[in-house]
């Protein structure tokens, strides 16, 4: 009976700031970069690897993230597809952990770049 509570719980104590942090990184990555670009040329660089991470950090929300909600919320009736919610939620979880991180990342080596540039 705990478990069916306390499970979900620590899934969205852990996800949700992930989810957020990982939001707001992004915004401060992309309007640094969107004014990096406009004063020196060819700073932003947009790779393959980039857009593969967004691809694939949006199907594991759509695979993971939906079925961990309806986990949580008790939708899902057998301990199976309990699980399986489970299993996919966790992917879900390193996967936006992984995209926060490397959002960190590429913020603080864009920041430094531009601090160089500034001072010179």
């Amino acid at each position: 009976m705990w478990t069916n509570i306390l499970i979900p719980t620590i899934y969205t104590l852990v996800a949700l700031p992930a989810v957020v942090l990982n939001t707001i990184v992004m915004y401060v990555l992309l309007t640094g970069q969107f004014i990096q670009r406009k004063k020196f040329q060819g700073v932003f660089v947009i790779s393959i690897s980039e857009l593969l991470a967004d691809t694939v950090f949006l199907l594991t929300f759509l695979i993971g993230g939906v079925p961990l909600f309806y986990a949580q919320a008790m939708v899902i009736s057998t301990s199976l597809d309990r699980i399986l919610a489970y299993i996919a939620g966790i992917a879900w979880l390193v996967s936006c952990l992984t995209k926060a991180s490397m959002a960190l990342n590429r913020f603080s080596s864009y920041h430094s770049r531009f601090i160089f540039l500034m001072k010179q």
